[in-house]
């Protein structure tokens, strides 16, 4: 069968119709102006997949559809999603630590946020502990700097600090331990 003789779905007075009143008008008003001029039940789908096989295309842009948005949208993203919370808020996380959001999507540890207000960025290779272990505690004098080498040294002797006086003591171990490293390790050098 040949497509010219196909039977189509809409007459020349049906095209000639839809090819004037297709500038302005999305497929479903399309759909309506045509199903009540010539008493038809011509679905928007319809007239999506015919314009699409003939060609046909407004001249006109539509408000809204993909007219400088990207992927069909038609309304506005918001910049932020309605149960974000705003800069300044805090949270607990599982380890215990509470945050604070400084900006859109991020957060940084409040005793390190503390930390750096007082005295200016955390060095290199540096880390914010508690000097009494109580996380909820962020007066300045229960913060302290100190290296990822001491903590970690101090972590693996598992040094027994209680209270402050005991992590300070803790602390200069550490130091002692790594000074007394570093000198073995130049001596056999």
């Amino acid at each position: 069968m040949k497509r010219s003789d196909r039977m189509s779905l809409f007459n020349q007075e049906q095209i000639e119709f839809i090819k004037k009143n297709v500038d302005g008008n999305r497929n479903k008003e399309l759909a309506q102006l045509i199903n009540d001029r010539f008493s038809l039940s011509i679905t928007s789908t319809q007239i999506c997949q015919w314009k699409q096989t003939h060609g046909v295309k407004s001249k006109t842009s539509l408000y809204g559809w993909r007219k400088g948005k990207t992927g069909g949208q038609d309304f506005k993203i918001p910049s932020e999603p309605s149960h974000s919370k705003p800069v300044g808020s805090e949270r607990v996380t599982k380890r215990g630590v509470t945050q604070i959001k400084v900006a859109r999507g991020k957060w940084i540890d409040k005793h390190r946020y503390i930390w750096e207000q007082a005295h200016g960025p955390i060095p290199e290779k540096h880390t914010i502990i508690f000097m009494n272990d109580d996380k909820t505690d962020f007066r300045l004098d229960n913060l302290k700097c100190i290296s990822r080498r001491e903590l970690s040294y101090m972590n693996k002797q598992k040094y027994p600090y209680y209270d402050r006086e005991s992590k300070e003591a803790a602390i200069l171990l550490s130091k002692i331990g790594l000074k007394g490293s570093e000198l073995t390790s130049d001596l056999d050098d």
